[in-house]
């Protein structure tokens, strides 16, 4: 809804969650803002949106890691992107999603540092593996200062390196254009996160550059040259 306002012709949004579109659905009507959302599985996006192509392609926050496959994932991005079309993802950083965080079994028991920070401890998979991470939690990440339990606790996930994340683009016809590592989060990762006036949390000063919090990448897909 965001790019309608920021002056796109025409939005798409799609997700494997019924009850997600539904809201999404709910949300275009009610601040009469005109969007298409679509109900599928990623993988089968191109299938989904009976071959359309797009300007523009964003993956947004929280995505991937839900993904075994990062090859396919690009494949499909490809497919859905129109030659010359640009595409941008900013998400988590790998890096990140390896280290050990509050709910990692025995972490919250180690002491902090004498300037207050967590130590920095690889707990999963920075690379793609065949099998997936398992996590139980009985909060959702959209809702954490709720009190709101879930009734279906556990979340399979997977990590993909930025080598991998790149190089699956790369082999989809793309031309990376821009990667960027930052310094912030959207989210609270950690206890002794620091939340700035911009609203987005970092690591205690001594800490921040140990470990890069999100990644960017923009990708332009190759335009086909016809003889």
């Amino acid at each position: 809804l965001s790019w309608i306002r920021e002056g796109a012709s025409e939005v798409v949004g799609l997700d494997f969650s019924r009850t997600a579109i539904e809201k999404a659905r709910n949300l275009s009507k009610e601040l009469k803002i005109p969007a298409e959302f679509v109900v599928s599985d990623v993988y089968n996006a191109e299938k989904a949106l009976c071959g359309r192509q797009f300007d523009v392609v964003f993956t947004g926050v929280g995505a991937i890691c839900w993904l075994p496959d990062i090859r396919a994932w690009a494949k499909q991005v490809s497919k859905v992107l129109a030659d010359g079309g640009i595409f941008y993802i900013r998400d988590g950083h790998p890096m990140l999603n390896a280290l050990a965080d509050d709910d990692t079994p025995g972490y919250d028991d180690r002491k902090l540092d004498e300037k207050g920070g967590q130590d920095l401890l690889l707990a999963y998979p920075y690379f793609e593996t065949k099998s997936p991470m398992v996590f139980d939690s009985g909060y959702t990440y959209t809702a954490m200062e709720s009190n709101e339990r879930l009734c279906n606790t556990r979340t399979y996930e997977w990590n993909h390196s930025l080598f991998e994340i790149i190089q699956a683009l790369i082999d989809a016809g793309f031309t990376i254009q821009k990667v960027q590592e930052h310094r912030m989060l959207d989210w609270k990762f950690m206890e002794s996160m620091v939340k700035g006036d911009d609203g987005f949390y970092r690591l205690p000063e001594h800490q921040r550059n140990r470990c890069a919090l999100m990644f960017t990448i923009m990708a332009q897909k190759k335009s086909v040259q016809h003889v």
